[in-house]
């Protein structure tokens, strides 16, 4: 009887044991999964602090563009690491034309602009140069591709108007 006894509790005794072993093992891959994904919530919070800080400096950017832009006329000033705003920035400030044309153009995001009332996308076209040796410049409006010297020639005169009419009501 009492070596029945002491079976029973041998087999109780492993029995526990391997249960003891499992959730040590268990608790060890659960150590690691928390500590991974410790270092995950680490690595997204510091790239959230970064794209914070970024977004700051581009709202103070833009801010400053803003301003610059209504006190100085005809000047455009480009966000310096947008490269189709900075080129946007080198043709229009280029031109001769005295006409306020430049502050018509409103960068909402890359490649995408309001001009006035329309809403177009520019870009560098694969530095083809298009009817003046210093334009590689292409404006996308309506399905037709124009440089940047036809597309302010063509619409300029226009949106000046508009904006003109705009601001005496």
């Amino acid at each position: 009887m009492l070596e029945i006894e002491l079976k029973e509790k041998n087999i109780q005794l492993e029995s526990t044991i391997t249960v003891y072993e499992q959730l040590i093992c268990s608790n060890e891959g659960m150590q690691m999964l928390l500590e991974e994904y410790e270092m995950r919530v680490e690595s997204l919070q510091s790239d959230k602090s970064k794209l914070e800080v970024m977004l700051e400096r581009f709202i103070r950017e833009e801010r400053v563009m803003k301003k610059e832009r209504s006190e100085g006329g005809n000047v455009y000033k480009a966000l310096e690491e947008d490269e189709v705003d900075v080129k946007l920035a080198e043709e229009l400030n280029a031109r001769s034309d005295p006409q306020s044309f430049n502050s018509l153009f409103h960068r909402q995001s890359s490649g995408l602009y309001l001009y006035g009332s329309k809403q177009i996308f520019a870009k560098i076209h694969n530095g083809m140069i298009l009817c003046n040796l210093h334009l590689t410049y292409i404006v996308r409006i309506g399905g037709s591709n124009l440089n940047l010297e036809e597309f302010i020639r063509t619409y300029g005169p226009t949106e000046l108007e508009k904006i003109n009419k705009q601001a005496k009501r």
